[in-house]
């Protein structure tokens, strides 16, 4: 065998390429087996390649690993993709284990360079001493992909960026704290000149947002008992843990994992919609929020005596609509921000509703949340009672 530092290449004078790449499929290494390696066709591939090299020519080896397991086939039977291509890069290097064998058996000095760490056994693969041993006259295979320096600068980036938003979420943060303090010093004066009179006042907003309330709540709980067959107690029982916590939390978003848990373990909603719809469903559907400007809206034209046509009321629930999707990501007293918009058009003053809404928004909210996730766990059984109606009609 040649001395390990290896073979200078020799003359390059008449070669058309001075290094080559050649790769090698997984089954061409089984020979005449019908599983792994052969190890006297490897023999033979190796005395091709020292004789190629003989003649100065830099050789690298990218061998595949079919002949061993195939993760796109166990992906198809039910293996987690990520999982069966890390099983087949692995494979990989067993098989440019065993041409390094073979080669060295040959006399060819090899080395065998992997992205993913496995020192003992192989190097790890760096683009400039893997040029190297090329130069020297070592063949070089490639191992478990070649993607790691790539990956590695990917993951920098990324990392950077998470840094930059993690830094941009906390100064918004904090702005996010001087916020309310700028609110109430902007109201205070309405809330002074209301004095003790303002609950009072407040008191057929609370009773029309909590009439709603309740019946938007229970339709979903009876929706989803039709739906998923079962019981509206058993439904309102499974339902209490998501909403129980979106009125300790105030925060939607918080519940959804919660809420697709219950959902599909123990109401049994189907899987996908419920993955699909729940997670988005409580990022961008504001129900609770729509419903509370809405509520807000009817109640200050009562206290301003303004009147609505019917054509103003589809109006007020359109700007609404629109205007809960300000609230995305947004809690407490800035969530009341948006409703300037529904009330401005219609000549309601916002200035008197804020003072008013801020003294209510700590039950409120409660209520809020509570909407948004009865409402928005209503979607998967939804989705399935409609399956099931096309699955009847298509009988």
């Amino acid at each position: 065998m040649s001395d390990d530092a290896g073979v200078p290449p020799a003359s390059r004078g008449g070669l058309r390429y001075r290094r080559i790449l050649l790769k090698l499929s997984g089954e061409a290494l089984l020979g005449d087996r019908q599983y792994g390696v052969d190890p006297a066709f490897c023999a033979f591939i190796a005395e091709q390649v020292a004789q190629v090299q003989a003649q100065g020519v830099e050789v690298g080896i990218v061998v595949g690993g079919g002949n061993i397991f195939r993760g796109m086939a166990a992906a198809a039977r039910g293996m987690d993709r990520a999982t069966g291509d890390y099983i087949g890069m692995l494979a990989t290097v067993m098989n440019g284990l065993a041409m390094q064998d073979a080669l060295e058996r040959a006399n060819v000095p090899t080395r065998v360079m992997t992205a993913i760490s496995m020192n003992e056994v192989a190097e790890p693969y760096i683009r400039r001493r893997a040029v190297r041993h090329l130069e020297k006259g070592r063949v070089v295979i490639f191992g478990a992909g070649m993607v790691q320096s790539e990956r590695r600068s990917g993951i920098s980036v990324f990392n950077a960026l998470r840094h930059i938003q993690a830094v941009c979420v906390l100064i918004f943060d904090w702005f996010s704290l001087f916020i309310p303090i700028g609110i109430v010093a902007l109201i205070a004066p309405q809330i002074a000149q209301l004095g003790p009179d303002a609950f009072a006042v407040l008191a057929p907003f609370a009773f029309a947002f909590l009439a709603t309330s309740i019946v938007l709540i229970a339709l979903p709980v009876f929706s989803m008992s039709l739906a998923l067959r079962a019981k509206p107690g058993t439904v309102f029982a499974k339902l209490l843990k998501p909403l129980a916590l979106a009125a300790a939390t105030r925060n939607t978003l918080i519940c959804a994992p919660t809420a697709l848990e219950t959902m599909t373990d123990e109401l049994n909603a189907p899987r996908e919609p419920s993955v699909l719809f729940i997670p988005i469903g409580f990022t961008v559907m504001r129900f609770g929020n729509m419903v509370h400007f809405i509520v807000a809206a009817l109640f200050i034209a009562n206290l301003t005596g303004r009147s609505f046509t019917g054509v103003e009321l589809l109006f007020v629930a359109a700007f609404s609509f629109m205007s809960s999707f300000a609230t995305i990501g947004v809690s407490g007293l800035p969530g009341l921000v948006p409703m300037a918009a529904v009330l401005r058009p219609f000549g309601l003053s916002y200035e008197l509703a804020l003072p008013l809404m801020i003294i209510a928004d700590p039950i409120v909210s409660m209520i809020r949340a509570m909407i948004n996730v009865a409402l928005n766990c209503l979607i998967p059984a939804l989705v399935l009672e409609k399956k099931r109606v096309i699955a009847v009609a298509g009988d």
